[in-house]
């Protein structure tokens, strides 16, 4: 199980020229909760940023201490070093594939414990109040996957799944993908959410090749059920009523984030950030 940690610290803005082009966005009408409860401004900036091995991080933002959220099982603080220069940046590309966009500035912040995976892209923000992330992997019964199956409308199809339990014990979350039992490739998807296992949420959706990303192969059974979804981590915070998941993005052409939350009526809040990787790190 994943430790507990708790938000403790002053954060210190320095000015800057510009907002970061990392940050994270929606397409829609409406105003998204995440970026409204988390009250995103200059001074509380919500951006993907890079971590590059053993304790370093990369962000186009300018400020003293931020905070990281990545797949490690604390919050990492991150102290503000310097600019990089574009020299630094294209040795950095070339060993990670990260930090892609040339036309951006960057800047070097010395990570408080080292981390496992160069190159992951991670949240960057100090909009999370008495944040706390972490989670457990959890088995459920035959019965209770074949409810979820039942749920998502996906009833004797191929199945893989994975169950994520917050740390306080209140929340699962669990990632589904079912496949055709003859081709095996991906026909539906989708997440479910439960509360002390109440059905909170539910977002199913049908796979459309025809979407699926240009040069992407389709998922199979065969495939990892990463292929479809990769969460990264659970973030618990007061400012929202359910746990925000940090889940990995992936295409031929390009890498990302999203953040993904429900509210207690079961709605789906979500959020992006991503980067074009061609011709990133050759």
């Amino acid at each position: 199980m994943k430790s507990l940690q708790t938000l403790a610290l002053l954060f210190i803005l320095i000015p800057v020229s510009g907002y970061s082009q990392s940050a994270f966005d929606f397409k829609g009408d409406a105003t998204n909760p995440i970026l409204k409860k988390l009250g995103v401004d200059a001074e509380k900036p919500l951006v993907m940023g890079w971590v590059i091995t053993p304790d370093t991080m990369i962000s186009d933002i300018n400020i003293s201490y931020i905070n990281v959220y990545s797949s490690s099982n604390k919050v990492l603080n991150a102290k503000l070093i310097g600019p990089l220069t574009a020299d630094e940046m294209a040795v950095i590309r070339k060993k990670s594939c990260v930090a892609c966009d040339t036309t951006l500035s960057y800047y070097k912040y010395q990570l408080e414990a080292p981390v496992r995976l160069d190159g992951e892209r991670v949240l960057v923000t100090s909009a999370l109040p008495d944040a706390r992330i972490g989670f457990e992997k959890i088995k459920m019964t035959n019965f209770l996957i074949k409810r979820a199956a039942t749920l998502l409308g996906a009833e004797g199809l191929l199945h893989k799944y994975l169950y994520l339990r917050s740390l306080d014990g209140k929340y699962t979350y669990s990632f589904h993908a079912f496949y055709d039992p003859k081709s095996k490739v991906l026909k539906k998807y989708g997440i479910l959410l439960h509360k002390r296992g109440v059905l909170l949420a539910q977002d199913p959706h049908e796979f459309d090749p025809a979407k699926n990303c240009e040069g992407c192969p389709v998922p199979t059974f065969n495939d990892p059920l990463d292929d479809v979804y990769l969460p990264i981590n659970m973030i618990d915070t007061t400012v929202l009523p359910c746990p925000l998941m940090l889940v990995g993005t992936s295409s031929a052409e390009g890498r990302g984030m999203s953040l993904i939350t429900f509210d207690t009526d079961g709605v789906k809040s979500e959020v992006k950030a991503a980067e074009s990787v061609v011709n990133c790190c050759k």
